[in-house]
Protein backbone atom coordinates (compact mmCIF):
# COMPACT_ATOMS: atom_id res chain seq x y z
CA UNK A 1 0.00 0.00 0.00
CA UNK A 2 1.43 3.33 -1.01
CA UNK A 3 -0.15 5.12 1.93
CA UNK A 4 1.31 2.79 4.51
CA UNK A 5 2.52 4.55 7.64
CA UNK A 6 6.23 3.87 8.15
CA UNK A 7 5.87 4.28 11.90
CA UNK A 8 3.56 1.26 11.98
CA UNK A 9 5.81 -0.86 9.77
CA UNK A 10 7.59 -3.46 11.99
CA UNK A 11 10.56 -3.53 9.61
CA UNK A 12 10.91 0.25 9.85
CA UNK A 13 10.54 0.12 13.62
CA UNK A 14 13.21 -2.55 14.04
CA UNK A 15 15.65 -0.57 11.91
CA UNK A 16 15.13 2.71 13.75
CA UNK A 17 14.69 1.50 17.28
CA UNK A 18 17.57 2.19 19.66
CA UNK A 19 18.31 1.28 23.24
CA UNK A 20 16.90 3.64 25.81
CA UNK A 21 20.35 3.65 27.40
CA UNK A 22 21.95 5.01 24.22
CA UNK A 23 24.40 2.22 23.48
CA UNK A 24 25.04 1.81 19.76
CA UNK A 25 26.23 -1.76 20.27
CA UNK A 26 22.92 -3.10 21.59
CA UNK A 27 20.81 -5.27 19.27
CA UNK A 28 17.57 -3.80 17.93
CA UNK A 29 14.32 -5.40 18.99
CA UNK A 30 12.20 -7.15 16.43
CA UNK A 31 9.27 -9.51 15.91
CA UNK A 32 10.02 -12.03 13.16
CA UNK A 33 8.15 -15.28 12.52
CA UNK A 34 7.15 -15.41 16.18
CA UNK A 35 4.49 -13.94 18.47
CA UNK A 36 7.23 -13.03 20.95
CA UNK A 37 9.42 -9.94 20.81
CA UNK A 38 13.06 -10.90 20.44
CA UNK A 39 16.32 -9.80 18.87
CA UNK A 40 17.72 -10.79 15.48
CA UNK A 41 20.85 -12.40 16.89
CA UNK A 42 22.75 -12.89 20.13
CA UNK A 43 26.41 -13.13 21.06
CA UNK A 44 27.15 -16.09 23.32
CA UNK A 45 29.38 -15.18 26.27
CA UNK A 46 31.43 -18.35 26.43
CA UNK A 47 33.87 -19.14 29.22
CA UNK A 48 36.74 -18.39 26.82
CA UNK A 49 35.40 -14.91 25.99
CA UNK A 50 34.96 -14.20 29.70
CA UNK A 51 38.56 -15.23 30.39
CA UNK A 52 39.83 -12.89 27.68
CA UNK A 53 37.80 -9.95 29.00
CA UNK A 54 38.63 -10.59 32.65
CA UNK A 55 42.34 -10.41 31.79
CA UNK A 56 41.79 -6.64 31.48
CA UNK A 57 41.10 -6.25 35.22
CA UNK A 58 42.93 -7.45 38.28
CA UNK A 59 41.03 -9.70 40.66
CA UNK A 60 42.10 -11.76 43.64
CA UNK A 61 41.57 -15.38 42.55
CA UNK A 62 40.50 -16.61 45.97
CA UNK A 63 37.76 -13.96 46.17
CA UNK A 64 36.59 -14.70 42.64
CA UNK A 65 36.23 -18.41 43.33
CA UNK A 66 34.40 -17.84 46.62
CA UNK A 67 31.87 -15.42 45.16
CA UNK A 68 31.09 -17.49 42.07
CA UNK A 69 30.76 -20.67 44.10
CA UNK A 70 28.25 -18.86 46.32
CA UNK A 71 26.04 -18.38 43.24
CA UNK A 72 26.21 -21.96 41.99
CA UNK A 73 23.64 -24.61 42.97
CA UNK A 74 21.17 -22.09 44.39
CA UNK A 75 17.75 -21.27 42.99
CA UNK A 76 17.53 -17.56 42.12
CA UNK A 77 14.57 -15.46 41.05
CA UNK A 78 15.44 -13.04 38.24
CA UNK A 79 14.33 -9.38 38.17
CA UNK A 80 15.28 -6.32 36.15
CA UNK A 81 15.89 -2.92 37.73
CA UNK A 82 15.85 0.54 36.17
CA UNK A 83 18.83 2.88 36.87
CA UNK A 84 19.34 3.71 40.55
CA UNK A 85 19.24 7.42 41.37
CA UNK A 86 22.09 8.69 43.56
CA UNK A 87 23.42 5.23 44.42
CA UNK A 88 27.02 5.06 45.56
CA UNK A 89 29.06 1.90 46.03
CA UNK A 90 31.94 3.29 48.11
CA UNK A 91 32.47 1.54 51.49
CA UNK A 92 31.11 4.43 53.58
CA UNK A 93 27.91 4.62 51.53
CA UNK A 94 27.40 0.86 51.69
CA UNK A 95 27.72 0.95 55.50
CA UNK A 96 25.13 3.70 55.66
CA UNK A 97 22.78 1.75 53.37
CA UNK A 98 23.20 -1.30 55.60
CA UNK A 99 22.06 0.71 58.61
CA UNK A 100 19.12 2.26 56.73
CA UNK A 101 17.77 -1.05 55.40
CA UNK A 102 18.31 -2.73 58.79
CA UNK A 103 16.19 0.00 60.40
CA UNK A 104 13.42 -0.50 57.84
CA UNK A 105 13.49 -4.27 58.38
CA UNK A 106 13.36 -3.84 62.15
CA UNK A 107 10.34 -1.54 61.87
CA UNK A 108 8.57 -3.96 59.55
CA UNK A 109 9.34 -6.88 61.88
CA UNK A 110 7.84 -5.06 64.85
CA UNK A 111 4.81 -4.03 62.79
CA UNK A 112 3.93 -7.62 61.85
CA UNK A 113 5.06 -9.04 65.18
CA UNK A 114 1.51 -9.66 66.34
CA UNK A 115 0.45 -11.30 63.07
CA UNK A 116 0.89 -15.03 62.67
CA UNK A 117 3.15 -15.71 59.70
CA UNK A 118 5.30 -18.59 58.54
CA UNK A 119 7.94 -16.28 57.04
CA UNK A 120 10.39 -14.49 59.30
CA UNK A 121 11.59 -11.05 58.19
CA UNK A 122 15.27 -10.46 58.83
CA UNK A 123 16.47 -7.49 60.85
CA UNK A 124 20.13 -7.12 59.87
CA UNK A 125 21.13 -6.12 56.33
CA UNK A 126 24.69 -6.10 55.02
CA UNK A 127 25.72 -4.38 51.76
CA UNK A 128 29.00 -5.46 50.17
CA UNK A 129 30.84 -5.62 46.85
CA UNK A 130 30.50 -9.02 45.19
CA UNK A 131 34.00 -9.66 43.91
CA UNK A 132 34.57 -11.61 40.72
CA UNK A 133 31.28 -10.86 38.92
CA UNK A 134 32.44 -7.77 37.00
CA UNK A 135 34.07 -8.76 33.71
CA UNK A 136 35.62 -5.49 32.49
CA UNK A 137 36.63 -2.19 34.04
CA UNK A 138 33.53 -0.58 32.48
CA UNK A 139 31.21 -2.81 34.49
CA UNK A 140 29.71 -1.45 37.67
CA UNK A 141 30.83 -3.50 40.69
CA UNK A 142 28.15 -6.01 41.63
CA UNK A 143 26.40 -5.35 44.93
CA UNK A 144 25.43 -8.11 47.33
CA UNK A 145 22.77 -7.56 49.98
CA UNK A 146 22.49 -10.16 52.73
CA UNK A 147 19.66 -10.13 55.27
CA UNK A 148 20.20 -12.35 58.28
CA UNK A 149 17.53 -13.78 60.58
CA UNK A 150 17.62 -15.73 63.84
CA UNK A 151 17.46 -18.88 61.77
CA UNK A 152 20.82 -19.25 60.02
CA UNK A 153 19.22 -21.41 57.36
CA UNK A 154 16.79 -18.62 56.47
CA UNK A 155 19.11 -16.02 54.91
CA UNK A 156 17.89 -13.71 52.14
CA UNK A 157 20.44 -12.86 49.45
CA UNK A 158 20.24 -10.33 46.64
CA UNK A 159 22.71 -9.54 43.87
CA UNK A 160 22.55 -6.38 41.75
CA UNK A 161 24.73 -6.81 38.65
CA UNK A 162 25.82 -5.23 35.39
CA UNK A 163 27.93 -7.49 33.19
CA UNK A 164 29.76 -6.67 29.96
CA UNK A 165 27.19 -4.00 29.20
CA UNK A 166 29.55 -1.28 28.03
CA UNK A 167 28.53 2.37 28.19
CA UNK A 168 24.82 2.19 28.96
CA UNK A 169 24.01 5.86 29.43
CA UNK A 170 24.52 7.73 26.18
CA UNK A 171 27.61 9.20 24.57
CA UNK A 172 30.55 10.27 26.71
CA UNK A 173 30.96 13.45 24.62
CA UNK A 174 27.42 14.57 25.48
CA UNK A 175 27.33 16.82 28.54
CA UNK A 176 23.78 15.83 29.44
CA UNK A 177 24.75 12.17 29.35
CA UNK A 178 27.74 12.87 31.57
CA UNK A 179 25.40 14.51 34.06
CA UNK A 180 23.12 11.46 33.95
CA UNK A 181 26.05 9.14 34.65
CA UNK A 182 26.86 11.10 37.77
CA UNK A 183 23.29 10.77 39.04
CA UNK A 184 22.38 7.24 37.98
CA UNK A 185 23.96 3.82 38.47
CA UNK A 186 22.92 1.06 36.05
CA UNK A 187 22.61 -2.36 37.69
CA UNK A 188 19.89 -3.90 35.51
CA UNK A 189 20.03 -7.48 36.77
CA UNK A 190 18.75 -8.54 40.19
CA UNK A 191 19.02 -12.08 41.52
CA UNK A 192 17.09 -12.85 44.70
CA UNK A 193 16.95 -15.89 46.97
CA UNK A 194 14.83 -15.85 50.10
CA UNK A 195 11.30 -15.63 51.41
CA UNK A 196 8.57 -13.45 49.95
CA UNK A 197 8.08 -11.20 53.00
CA UNK A 198 11.73 -10.10 53.14
CA UNK A 199 11.77 -9.60 49.37
CA UNK A 200 8.77 -7.28 49.51
CA UNK A 201 10.39 -5.12 52.18
CA UNK A 202 13.74 -4.97 50.36
CA UNK A 203 12.21 -4.19 46.96
CA UNK A 204 9.88 -1.51 48.33
CA UNK A 205 12.81 0.13 50.09
CA UNK A 206 14.96 0.07 46.93
CA UNK A 207 12.13 1.60 44.88
CA UNK A 208 11.62 4.40 47.41
CA UNK A 209 15.27 5.07 48.20
CA UNK A 210 16.60 5.09 44.62
CA UNK A 211 13.49 5.96 42.59
CA UNK A 212 13.71 2.79 40.50
CA UNK A 213 11.35 0.22 39.00
CA UNK A 214 11.84 -3.49 39.66
CA UNK A 215 10.12 -5.96 37.35
CA UNK A 216 9.91 -9.74 37.48
CA UNK A 217 11.66 -11.45 34.55
CA UNK A 218 9.89 -14.47 33.08
CA UNK A 219 10.90 -16.62 30.12
CA UNK A 220 8.50 -17.36 27.29
CA UNK A 221 8.95 -20.33 24.95
CA UNK A 222 11.23 -18.44 22.60
CA UNK A 223 13.42 -17.19 25.47
CA UNK A 224 13.88 -20.77 26.66
CA UNK A 225 14.57 -21.87 23.08
CA UNK A 226 17.33 -19.25 22.81
CA UNK A 227 19.04 -20.68 25.88
CA UNK A 228 18.63 -24.22 24.61
CA UNK A 229 20.35 -23.26 21.36
CA UNK A 230 23.15 -21.27 22.99
CA UNK A 231 24.00 -23.56 25.91
CA UNK A 232 22.96 -27.13 25.13
CA UNK A 233 26.39 -27.97 23.67
CA UNK A 234 28.33 -26.47 26.58
CA UNK A 235 29.93 -28.88 29.06
CA UNK A 236 31.54 -28.65 32.47
CA UNK A 237 35.16 -29.77 32.67
CA UNK A 238 34.61 -31.33 36.11
CA UNK A 239 31.12 -32.80 35.65
CA UNK A 240 29.90 -35.58 33.39
CA UNK A 241 27.36 -34.59 30.74
CA UNK A 242 23.81 -35.32 31.80
CA UNK A 243 20.76 -35.71 29.55
CA UNK A 244 19.13 -32.48 28.39
CA UNK A 245 15.63 -32.23 29.80
CA UNK A 246 12.88 -30.20 28.11
CA UNK A 247 9.55 -29.78 29.87
CA UNK A 248 6.40 -28.77 27.99
CA UNK A 249 3.41 -27.35 29.85
CA UNK A 250 -0.12 -28.66 29.30
CA UNK A 251 -2.20 -25.47 28.97
CA UNK A 252 -5.53 -27.23 29.60
CA UNK A 253 -6.55 -27.73 33.22
CA UNK A 254 -8.24 -30.78 34.75
CA UNK A 255 -6.64 -33.22 32.30
CA UNK A 256 -4.76 -35.13 34.99
CA UNK A 257 -1.49 -34.14 33.27
CA UNK A 258 0.36 -30.91 34.06
CA UNK A 259 3.42 -31.26 31.84
CA UNK A 260 5.40 -33.55 29.56
CA UNK A 261 9.12 -34.02 30.10
CA UNK A 262 11.36 -35.22 27.29
CA UNK A 263 15.04 -36.07 27.65
CA UNK A 264 17.70 -36.09 24.96
CA UNK A 265 21.33 -37.12 24.91
CA UNK A 266 23.60 -34.05 24.52
CA UNK A 267 25.21 -35.64 21.47
CA UNK A 268 21.82 -35.85 19.73
CA UNK A 269 21.05 -32.18 20.44
CA UNK A 270 24.54 -31.22 19.27
CA UNK A 271 24.07 -33.09 15.98
CA UNK A 272 20.78 -31.31 15.33
CA UNK A 273 22.23 -27.95 16.38
CA UNK A 274 25.21 -28.34 14.04
CA UNK A 275 22.75 -28.88 11.20
CA UNK A 276 20.88 -25.67 12.13
CA UNK A 277 23.82 -23.45 13.12
CA UNK A 278 26.12 -22.51 10.24
CA UNK A 279 27.82 -19.30 11.38
CA UNK A 280 30.24 -18.27 14.11
CA UNK A 281 30.19 -20.22 17.37
CA UNK A 282 29.74 -16.94 19.28
CA UNK A 283 26.78 -15.65 17.22
CA UNK A 284 23.37 -17.32 17.23
CA UNK A 285 20.47 -16.26 14.99
CA UNK A 286 16.78 -16.48 15.85
CA UNK A 287 16.13 -18.53 12.71
CA UNK A 288 18.65 -21.13 13.92
CA UNK A 289 16.96 -21.33 17.31
CA UNK A 290 13.56 -21.81 15.71
CA UNK A 291 14.96 -24.50 13.41
CA UNK A 292 16.31 -26.38 16.44
CA UNK A 293 12.97 -26.31 18.25
CA UNK A 294 11.07 -27.25 15.08
CA UNK A 295 13.38 -30.22 14.58
CA UNK A 296 12.83 -31.44 18.14
CA UNK A 297 9.07 -31.00 17.84
CA UNK A 298 8.97 -32.94 14.56
CA UNK A 299 11.02 -35.73 16.12
CA UNK A 300 8.65 -35.98 19.10
CA UNK A 301 5.59 -35.84 16.84
CA UNK A 302 6.91 -38.73 14.77
CA UNK A 303 7.53 -40.91 17.84
CA UNK A 304 4.71 -39.93 20.22
CA UNK A 305 2.04 -38.44 17.91
CA UNK A 306 1.83 -35.33 20.11
CA UNK A 307 1.81 -31.86 18.54
CA UNK A 308 4.36 -30.16 20.77
CA UNK A 309 4.06 -27.02 18.62
CA UNK A 310 0.83 -26.33 20.53
CA UNK A 311 2.52 -26.65 23.95
CA UNK A 312 4.55 -23.85 25.59
CA UNK A 313 8.00 -24.61 26.95
CA UNK A 314 8.07 -24.64 30.75
CA UNK A 315 11.63 -25.62 31.67
CA UNK A 316 14.96 -26.51 30.12
CA UNK A 317 17.71 -28.28 32.05
CA UNK A 318 21.21 -28.93 30.77
CA UNK A 319 24.74 -29.30 32.09
CA UNK A 320 25.39 -25.67 32.99
CA UNK A 321 21.97 -24.51 34.27
CA UNK A 322 18.30 -25.17 34.89
CA UNK A 323 15.90 -22.47 33.67
CA UNK A 324 12.18 -22.30 34.50
CA UNK A 325 9.61 -20.20 32.66
CA UNK A 326 8.50 -18.42 35.85
CA UNK A 327 11.87 -16.66 36.12
CA UNK A 328 13.82 -19.11 38.28
CA UNK A 329 17.37 -20.13 37.41
CA UNK A 330 19.86 -22.52 38.97
CA UNK A 331 23.44 -22.33 37.72
CA UNK A 332 25.18 -25.69 37.99
CA UNK A 333 28.64 -24.98 36.58
CA UNK A 334 31.07 -22.51 38.24
CA UNK A 335 32.97 -22.01 35.00
CA UNK A 336 29.79 -20.91 33.19
CA UNK A 337 28.43 -18.48 35.79
CA UNK A 338 29.29 -15.47 33.61
CA UNK A 339 27.77 -17.14 30.54
CA UNK A 340 24.39 -17.36 32.26
CA UNK A 341 24.58 -14.01 34.07
CA UNK A 342 25.56 -12.09 30.92
CA UNK A 343 22.53 -13.45 29.09
CA UNK A 344 20.23 -12.63 32.03
CA UNK A 345 21.74 -9.14 32.07
CA UNK A 346 20.92 -8.70 28.37
CA UNK A 347 17.36 -9.93 28.89
CA UNK A 348 16.90 -7.46 31.74
CA UNK A 349 18.11 -4.58 29.55
CA UNK A 350 15.85 -5.64 26.69
CA UNK A 351 12.86 -5.78 29.04
CA UNK A 352 13.64 -2.29 30.36
CA UNK A 353 13.98 -0.95 26.81
CA UNK A 354 10.69 -2.53 25.78
CA UNK A 355 8.84 -1.16 28.83
CA UNK A 356 10.03 2.38 28.06
CA UNK A 357 9.15 2.08 24.36
CA UNK A 358 5.67 0.79 25.18
CA UNK A 359 5.08 3.65 27.60
CA UNK A 360 6.32 6.11 24.94
CA UNK A 361 3.88 4.66 22.39
CA UNK A 362 0.99 4.87 24.86
CA UNK A 363 1.77 8.51 25.68
CA UNK A 364 1.81 9.54 21.98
Amino acid sequence: MSGKNKASDPQHQSASRKSVFGSAKRSVMMSKMTPFTTVRRRHVMTAQRVARRKSQIKQQPEKVDTTLNDIVNKTWHVFCCSPLHKFNSNPKSLQQLSRLLSSVLAVETSRVGGIATSEEIGTKAIFSIAQGIAITEDDQPAIKITVNTKDRNNVAEMLLCSLASGDLIGDASNNSCTDLKEKFTVLPLILYKGNQSTKNVMFNWLKTEFDCIITKVTFNSLSLAWMLGMWSCMTDSEEACKPISITWKIPIQHTGLDCIESKFEPSSIETLWNACHKGSDDIVLVEEVQSLINGLQEHLLRHFCIKFQALPLQQVCFTIANIHADGKIKILSPEHVHTVLCHMNNLALELLDWRVEKSDEQSM
